[in-house]
């Protein structure tokens, strides 16, 4: 840590200052403020450019999970998250464990805790990662992430108590380290005999660099002097992390093919290839999922009559087109009003939220006029008999029966007509 003395703003020739320090490592520096600073950030040069690297990637990791959660909508892609926080905390703890945010004078024992907690915190997101791309749990590595938590826990309940420095307890944090690397190696072996294999080797080349800078670290902090450890960790870290974001790459792109072919599929199901009205698998979905209609709300049932005559008389291609042409008038008279369901055959239902009953017989007579406006052009008439049935936040399933019970009566009075005529 570096500690700033101000000097009196006196004449200080012929003085003698002296510094008592517990620390046996003490270098004393003495020059304007300016030098002292240009000094600080020459020697942790390297430190400085991997802390803002690892600051940019943990940025950039954030914004692909952002793109990448709206593209899909799905809350499942974790995997980024987790990868963007791992890489945040790397950030933090190489600024924090070197002091070099000390030159802007932030207090070292705020810089001591923050890197301690970004050192122990790393491998709960190490592991969540993991667990986020596995299809099932790890009863391991759910273990090695509590031990990690309770780890963090203790530490600083040691600490808050004063009864232990976190630096002193930070051999436990490197075991616990290194038990985590070798469960992950040891599940990552198994991967290369299953369908992750691709996926495993480039974990165990990043694992692989990770583990030779971790061993060559760990000599330079217990026996070599501390002067570059946070340079084998930072460049072990930082081609895990290039492995890491390889396979977060792979990962979300098979989640966008799932997801858009999923998403084809459920259109596939939810729309009438004939009509390209919502299905009746639509219809069963909206009365699963909102089984109530809103407000004042009403339910329109539409029958195409003698379809069987067009079918026997002309083919089922006519009868087809038929079903086309009803389906084409329903939907350009309602679909700015509602939703529109061919039910199958040649029935269809329409659902209309806060509306009122006028405005549902104007929609029904503006109906007969695109009919009648059709008919002027075919050979063989489209009929249409409908029904409807009013509520007041209403369930879809009773005002479907009313309308299909009101739309029969009214295709036997149709009927009616036509025998009299």
């Amino acid at each position: 840590m570096i500690h700033w003395i101000s000097l009196p703003e006196t004449e200080l020739a012929g003085h003698t200052l002296t510094v008592y320090a517990s620390s046996e490592e003490l270098t004393i520096l003495v020059g304007d403020y300016s030098d002292l600073i240009l000094y600080y950030r020459n020697d942790n040069a390297a430190t400085l450019i991997f802390s803002g690297l690892f600051l940019l990637l943990s940025v950039l990791i954030g914004l692909l999970s952002l793109g990448a959660r709206a593209a899909i909508g799905t809350k499942r892609l974790s995997t980024l998250r987790y990868l963007s926080a791992l890489v945040l905390l790397v950030s933090l703890w190489i600024s924090m464990d070197s002091a070099v945010l000390q030159m802007i004078h932030i207090s070292g024992a705020i810089m001591y805790v923050l890197a301690m907690y970004a050192f122990m915190a790393m491998p709960l997101f190490m592991i969540q990662f993991y667990r986020s791309i596995m299809d099932e749990d790890s009863r391991l590595l759910r273990l090695i992430y509590q031990l990690h938590l309770l780890n963090l826990c203790t530490c600083g309940l040691l600490q808050a108590l004063g009864v232990a420095q976190l630096h002193e307890m930070l051999p436990l944090t490197h075991v616990l380290m290194i038990v985590t690397l070798l469960s992950l190696l040891r599940l990552l072996v198994s991967w290369l005999h299953s369908e992750f294999r691709r996926e495993a080797r480039l974990m165990l080349g990043g694992f692989g660099a990770l583990g030779f800078c971790c061993v060559v670290g760990f000599l330079d902090y217990y026996l070599w002097g501390k002067q570059l450890y946070l340079i084998y960790f930072s460049v072990g870290i930082l081609l895990l992390v290039v492995s890491l974001l390889a396979v977060s790459i792979g990962y979300v792109y098979q989640e966008m093919v799932k997801s858009s072919q999923m998403c084809y599929y459920q259109k596939m199901a939810n729309t009438d290839l004939m009509t390209q009205l919502n299905s009746r698998t639509a219809f069963e979905e909206r009365v699963r999922q909102s089984p109530i209609l809103n407000g004042s709300c009403a339910c329109i049932v539409v029958d195409i009559n003698n379809l069987k005559q067009a079918n026997d008389t002309m083919g089922h291609s006519a009868g087809d087109e038929l079903i086309c042409a009803a389906a084409e008038c329903i939907l350009s008279v309602f679909e700015s009003l509602g939703c529109c369901y061919r039910m199958g055959g040649d029935e269809f239902a329409v659902l209309l939220q806060n509306i009122t009953e006028p405005q549902v017989n104007r929609a029904l007579s503006e109906l007969e006029l695109c009919i009648g406006r059709r008919n002027l052009m075919r050979s063989f008439p489209l009929s249409l008999a409908a029904g409807y049935a009013m509520g007041q936040d209403a369930a879809i399933e009773q005002l479907f029966c009313e309308a299909d019970a009101n739309m029969y009566r009214n295709k036997s009075q149709m009927k009616c007509h036509t025998i009299e005529l």
